[in-house]
């Protein structure tokens, strides 16, 4: 709220300058409320004279009391606010008498000073980069005088760090041909991950590779026999889920199965942690004369499963320069 100015009362009155024959004497008074917020400024001056002693002084020795013109107009004791100018005249037996008038009574000029800045604003992102202003007012209105300098509003960066990713499987794809025309052979089908969870985010839940039965009807039957079975192939994955194969041959249509699929390379993939993109320079930590500004940037993606881990700092500082600070 504004708050208009207040003066204090008025002191005692000094001494006068003379003691008979017209003098000035003075007194003063104090500002108890400064104007804030764009209140009323004090009116009127801090300081007051008037003429004292006019009576006139006693002739000695029944001289004549013979005044001397008066002399020039002194200077104001104040540039603006109301002050006094004073002059002189003398006497040779009467001795010294002086006169006063206001002068320079325009009010002086008001420079325009901030309040204190409000708090910060709640940021417009819980993450992944948001930002945050607070605001200052005029304490103190320019009255023919200084306007403030600087912004009245203030923005900075907030919540810089990444937002949560969970991971996600793909489809799965189509079913394999089944191993075997008759008996009960296998078919299988997979699937992958889309996209790998990131700072913090679910896991994927279940497998990448799944398997059932097909053609489990009895094949004809022929009198005939099985070989033994082959190695296992190499897997077709070393990471992230694959399959291995392995046959075997027969004389006839037996039955049975010639071909068992199983998975394989069922570990995750490593994956290399990775930074994201630096965030904007901070405000100077100070106001004037020679402060410090800082930016920082968070891991987009985490190393998991034997990945590289990131290299490098999270935060930068440099130096910065405002304009120099009042003496």
């Amino acid at each position: 709220c504004p708050v208009d100015c207040q003066w204090g009362a008025w002191g005692s009155w000094g001494t006068c300058s003379a003691e008979c024959g017209s003098g000035v004497q003075y007194h003063t008074r104090q500002q108890l409320i400064s104007s804030a917020n764009g209140g009323q400024p004090c009116e009127g001056s801090a300081t007051e004279g008037q003429e004292c002693n006019t009576h006139a002084c006693a002739i000695l020795d029944g001289g004549d009391c013979a005044w001397s013109t008066w002399g020039e107009w002194g200077a104001c004791d104040v540039s603006c606010g109301g002050g006094y100018a004073l002059r002189t005249r003398s006497s040779g037996i009467c001795g010294t008498a002086s006169e006063i008038k206001e002068c320079n009574t325009v009010a002086c000029p008001v420079d325009c000073q901030w309040a204190a800045w409000s708090s910060w604003s709640s940021c417009s992102a819980s993450c992944g980069g948001g930002t945050q202003t607070h605001n200052r007012s005029e304490a103190v209105v320019a009255i023919r005088g200084a306007a403030c300098e600087g912004p009245a509003e203030a923005t900075q960066s907030c919540n810089l760090q990444a937002c949560p990713v969970d991971c996600k499987w793909s489809e799965w794809q189509t079913w394999t041909d089944c191993s075997a025309p008759c008996g009960s052979g296998m078919r299988s089908t997979r699937r992958s991950v889309e996209v790998q969870a990131q700072h913090a985010g679910a896991e994927c839940v279940g497998v990448a590779v799944k398997q059932e039965m097909c053609n489990t009807q009895a094949c004809a039957d022929v009198d005939c026999q099985w070989g033994s079975w082959g190695a296992w192939s190499a897997c077709t994955a070393t990471c992230g889920g694959g399959q291995t194969v392995r046959n075997r041959i027969s004389n006839g249509s037996c039955s049975g199965i010639s071909s068992e699929v199983r998975e394989c390379g069922m570990d995750f993939c490593p994956v290399d942690c990775a930074w994201s993109a630096w965030a904007s320079w901070s405000e100077c930590s100070v106001t004037c004369g020679t402060g410090t500004k800082t930016k920082s940037r968070s891991e987009a993606v985490q190393a998991r499963y034997g990945g590289a881990h990131c290299e490098g700092s999270a935060e930068e500082s440099a130096g910065c320069y405002e304009p120099a600070c009042p003496v």
